[in-house]
């Protein structure tokens, strides 16, 4: 959905650029005039791209900087719940090690 988006915008960009070269070409200025208007357009539409281009970069950057902490923050509860049950197993194993013990000294007293 969002690639629809960008490609309506898109189109509207380069209609808008279209119409207005065409507007340019057709109008009964000097060849200078229109010239110049062209550069002037051309110049302000590149600094309009510029400007959108690092507002995008740095929007960007920061859900970056926000998808690596949540990451992180998640790797971290996984490791210390991975943690607790290894604690868990670990102790689970040693109580069964001592019944098992103490079931064999039952049986070797008896």
């Amino acid at each position: 959905m969002a690639s629809e988006g960008r490609d309506t915008a898109l189109a509207f960009l380069l209609g808008v650029v279209a119409g207005g070269v065409t507007a340019l070409l057709l109008a009964p200025d000097r060849g200078s005039e229109t010239r110049r208007r062209l550069r002037d357009g051309a110049r302000d539409l590149y600094q309009k791209g510029e400007g959108s281009f690092s507002t995008a970069k740095d929007l960007v950057g920061e859900r970056a900087h926000e998808l690596a902490d949540t990451a992180k923050h998640r790797v971290d509860n996984l490791t210390q719940v991975a943690r607790s049950q290894a604690g868990a197993v670990r102790e689970a194993v040693n109580e069964g090690r001592d019944a098992y013990k103490r079931e064999l000294s039952r049986t070797e007293t008896d």
